[in-house]
């Protein structure tokens, strides 16, 4: 009987909710003080009972397995000040072996906004927090989720030079990607190199991305706030092929039923020893409780069916096992660009309708293929603007973009407390955070980066002005 490793791998991330108005009620400007609500989706989940962190430590516990999650400085940060036994119960299962830990971007920044320089010390940051301020033990290979798994071959060096091991590699599809092999690779199953050093661990798209349609099948009402509105347009791919609304609404248990089949699928066609590696948002837009709950149902009964053997593993585990004996023969993956976008629902934004992966051409332009394979990094495109403006008034001005302290030291980010210098840099990174310009950007998401702009600009031309005085 074939042996197949999983890999459960999630994302967590929240921007810092409060900081917004700590900064606006610093200023002068009473117009400008106005311009943003506060909201903090931490303190409205957990006045309503709901802790997705401690659902993920009790599914690991219930399933008998690891986990592997990586997150961010500003989540942790906050997670400390609003729900302290939360954190707590996270570093024993950090430090138990039940969570694995990844390594991300601190600030949830964005590759296409940032700097070499930038990266490594995200990455720096990131490590630094959940090893010298949560104790959680260093992992054998550092692996790193890029935000939005979103990878920039001219910048891997920065990755290799902040000591990573491996990457967790987006979804790899012709229509939207462009890259060559240098061997033989099965696909989404094995593992490759890219870089000079660099393990890649690819990610497979259907266990990873379609926990997302019976969801939004099943629940239906609630993805109506998120824009997915069943019956009214065409939202998932086989829709906008077939000109035709799919059945909804369906029950918990048919929910559960077509993610079993994913599943089966994907344990059929994985090789003798082969790799499934489910990454997604651990919060799921606020359906991420619904998620564990279908998974781990799936996989209990998935495991009673006559397959292959299934050994749940973190990373560390399946590299000294399967990957690292046999390192020098990994085929090599040459490529420009890639995200994990396109998926598997469309996306409504501000600069257009993108449909989802698999959708073909629509009012007769297949946007996967003519877009997303021309720029891969399309949804953080715009942001470049005011990334590049900040950077450039930045460096004119003789300020580093690296941020002159530990992430001890950022503590609850207290802008006040904080040297011109440091706060420079850290308004310069907050503007380059992926949600800002991502999938959804809402209104009050768009004016975060602009505020934190006004502020850089107002530090700078202080100190200026303190120079020539």
């Amino acid at each position: 009987m074939k042996t197949v490793y999983v890999i459960l791998a999630f994302h967590a991330h929240e921007p810092s909710w409060d900081l917004p108005q700590k900064i606006l009620e610093s200023l002068d400007d009473i117009d400008l003080r106005l311009t943003l609500e506060s909201e903090n989706w931490l303190v409205k989940r957990s006045a309503e009972g709901r802790d997705i962190y401690m659902e993920l430590v009790s599914f690991a516990r219930r399933m008998g397995i690891p986990v592997t999650l990586e997150t961010s400085n500003e989540l942790l940060v906050q997670l400390a000040k609003i729900t302290p036994d939360t954190l707590k119960e996270l570093q024993k299962a950090y430090q138990g072996g039940v969570i694995y830990p990844l390594y991300g971007h601190a600030h949830h920044t964005h590759v296409a906004l940032l700097t070499e320089e930038e990266i490594e010390d995200e990455i720096r940051l990131n490590m630094e927090y959940l090893h010298d301020v949560m104790g959680v033990p260093r992992p054998k290979h550092a692996g790193l989720f890029p935000t939005e798994d979103s990878i920039d071959s001219s910048k891997l060096s920065a990755l290799e030079r902040a000591g990573i091991d491996f990457v967790i590699f987006p979804n790899l599809h012709r229509s939207k990607d462009r890259y060559q092999v240098e061997g033989p690779l099965n696909l989404p199953y094995e593992p490759f190199l890219v870089g000079s050093r660099l393990i890649a661990l690819p990610r497979h798209f259907p266990v990873s991305q379609y926990i997302w349609r019976p969801i939004t099948k099943w629940k239906h009402a609630g993805v109506k706030n998120q824009g997915y509105l069943l019956g009214h347009y065409w939202v998932l791919p086989e829709e906008y092929r077939q000109k035709s609304f799919v059945h909804f609404p369906i029950t918990r248990k048919e929910a559960i039923a077509e993610y079993r089949q994913v599943l089966r699928r994907a344990l059929k066609e994985a090789p003798d020893r082969g790799l499934i590696l489910y990454i997604q948002d651990l919060e799921l837009m606020d359906f991420g409780d619904v998620a564990l709950e279908v998974m781990e149902a799936a996989w209990k009964a998935t495991l009673k069916d006559n397959l292959p053997r299934v050994s749940f593993v973190t990373p560390d585990q399946y590299l000294t096992e399967r990957v690292i004996p046999n390192q020098s023969k990994l085929p090599r993956l040459r490529f420009n660009q890639v995200s994990w976008a396109p998926e598997i629902r469309l996306v409504l934004r501000y600069d257009g309708h993108y449909p989802p992966l698999g959708a073909g051409r629509f009012r007769g332009i297949d946007l996967t293929r003519e877009v997303f394979r021309r720029w891969p990094f399309i949804f953080w495109e715009p942001g470049r603007y005011l990334a590049k403006l900040c950077n450039w008034f930045t460096d004119f001005c003789g300020f580093s973009l690296k941020l002159p302290l530990t992430a001890q030291e950022l503590g609850q980010y207290h802008f006040d407390k904080m040297s011109p210098t440091a706060r420079i840099a850290l308004h310069s990174r907050i503007i380059k955070r992926a949600c800002n310009w991502g999938w959804f950007p809402n209104e009050g998401l768009q004016k975060r980066p602009f505020l934190h702009a006004y502020c850089l600009a107002d530090i700078v031309l202080a100190q200026l002005d303190s120079v020539s005085t």
